[in-house]
């Protein structure tokens, strides 16, 4: 650091303590957690939340105790390093003090969770005597001291310092920081005009511990944009070799349910993006596998897969007014309809792959029908088939039909169904003649699956007969989140996530028709 930069360390701790009462609730021992309790080590700023998570949680789990023990981020993790204590979950409010438990090998990075993040914000006294408006006001002559804690142990000085990088800042202010071990400290000497101005989270602890803070004495000046610093995620993790590793799992869950995350919310911790995908019913299980990818490489974003059929999907959509981040077609019907309705902007729908559309008959059918032609033959008399004017597959079988000249031949036999999986139990019971399907989706793609099932495929329709049956992932006007959705598709689009499509069937486009 620049030799000017004053570094108030070892005060810092002592005047925080003093002030903010930290240190409370005791500690874990290095033995850990007796049976049916859950000692969780949280930063003082953060103690309404977690004094509410812990009601909830005993509240949910009779019988269980949840101890929740309050000091400076920074002390908990020396606590753990210099002390031997081994509480069962840690919580920090970044990622630096994370990565000191990680570097030694007291949590590990996979099991770091996120669970809130946090907005950065310039503060200034209630006086404000140098006139702090904005980031660019501290090179004022009347800046003399910016107090920040140290981004070296604490997140919130290192999100501070990045912001201040990125505004160009940082080397200019050299001369006037102060650094200090903890934000509250920061705090009390902005609070009391013995600095002119320092940073801290939106809510934490200026709303997140209230009885340390005097919270009338300051005002915050700015929003530090977004894309400056971190993310500022809050996580937990559970210390390596806990005592009580189940209930640690199930506490961290309870933070990110619903109800948890609304919990959190209403005290201050501001909750995690969250994504909404509509999935059609067809693509369950390597949706299923994708999510739980997409969690592990974006721990700061929550999913929710919500499956339906593809009908019913839209209908959610444009009928019932119900608002996902990004929707799954089986089509260009769908997507279309999602574009028509003012739900979809054409740019934001993006290629996945194409389903082959395929005759298929009940298996004791075979020797009657062998090829799209053999639907013409008077013997033939029941086909069954989604609507063409709102499913793509029926929108398709029509287009190959018209396209081999068959259509008006055929078109009194056809019995409309509203949905693939109807058309498919009707030809598995061998009620229906003939029907149209994907490979894959429904009809078994592996072909020793499909040798058990009494649905079977007679013809592969060339695609220049129907068009291509391209599958899209779109993202809705009005979600929120679209950066987030963008690491989404993103990830979609990676080789691992489009060979797990491809057990339903699913195949790849070339990047450039995408």
């Amino acid at each position: 650091m620049h030799g000017l930069v004053k570094r108030m360390g070892s005060l810092a701790l002592a005047v925080a303590v003093l002030l903010c009462g930290c240190g409370k609730g005791g500690r874990a021992t290095s033995g850990g957690s007796p049976a049916g309790v859950l000692t969780v080590y949280v930063p003082c700023g953060m103690e309404l939340p977690f004094r509410a998570a812990k009601e909830a949680f005993e509240k949910a789990n009779p019988g269980i105790e949840v101890r929740v023990v309050l000091d400076n981020g920074h002390v908990l993790v020396r606590r753990i390093l210099d002390k031997g204590e081994r509480p069962d979950l840690i919580v920090s409010p970044g990622t630096v003090e994370m990565k000191f438990l990680e570097e030694a090998g007291a949590v590990t990075s996979e099991s770091v969770q996120p669970f809130g993040r946090f907005e950065l914000v310039l503060f200034t006294s209630r006086n404000n005597p140098a006139g702090v408006m904005v980031m660019g006001d501290l090179l004022n002559d009347k800046v003399t001291n910016l107090a920040i804690s140290d981004p070296q142990v604490n997140s919130v000085g290192y999100y501070t310092k990045q912001a201040l990088e990125a505004a160009g800042l940082w080397d200019r202010l050299e001369g006037r920081i102060t650094f200090w071990d903890h934000p509250i400290t920061a705090y009390q000497h902005v609070a009391r005009d013995r600095a002119q101005a320092s940073f801290a989270y939106r809510t934490c602890p200026l709303k997140t511990a209230p009885e340390k803070l005097e919270y009338s004495r300051v005002r915050i000046r700015e929003s530090v944009p977004l894309d400056t610093y971190g993310p500022a995620y809050a996580c937990i993790a559970p210390l390596a070799g806990a005592a009580q590793p189940e209930l640690a799992r199930q506490f961290i869950a309870s933070l990110l349910t619903a109800e948890g995350q609304k919990l959190l919310d209403t005290h201050d911790i501001p909750p995690l993006p969250k994504l909404t995908l509509f999935v059609p019913c067809g693509m369950v299980g390597p949706f299923h596998r994708f999510a739980q990818t997409f969690r592990e490489r974006h721990p700061g974003i929550l999913l929710e897969l919500v499956f339906d059929r593809a009908d019913a999907l839209n209908e959610r959509i444009l009928e019932q007014g119900e608002t996902p981040d990004l929707h799954v077609s089986i089509g260009e019907i769908e997507t279309r309809q999602l574009v028509e309705g003012g739900k979809v902007d054409p740019a934001q729908a993006r290629a996945l792959g194409r389903f082959r559309l395929a005759l298929c008959v009940n298996r004791a059918k075979m020797g009657e029908l062998a090829s799209l032609r053999d639907l013409a033959k008077p013997g033939i008399e029941r086909i069954v088939l989604t609507p063409t004017e709102n499913s793509s597959v029926g929108h398709y079988a029509r287009l190959a039909l018209e396209h081999a000249g068959l259509w008006e031949a055929v078109k009194d036999k056809i019995e409309y169904l509203p949905t693939i999986k109807d058309c498919y139990h009707q030809l598995s019971s061998g009620k229906a003649d003939a029907g149209f399907a994907y490979i894959g989706c429904p009809v078994p793609a592996d072909p020793a699956k499909a040798a058990y099932s009494k649905v079977q495929v007679v013809e592969v329709l060339p695609e220049e007969s129907y068009g291509r049956a391209t599958v899209a992932i779109s993202r809705l006007k009005d979600s929120p989140r679209a950066a987030e959705a963008e690491r989404l598709v993103a990830t979609l689009l990676e080789p691992d996530s489009m060979q797990a499509l491809a057990a339903v069937g699913l195949i790849p486009l070339a990047s450039s028709d995408r």
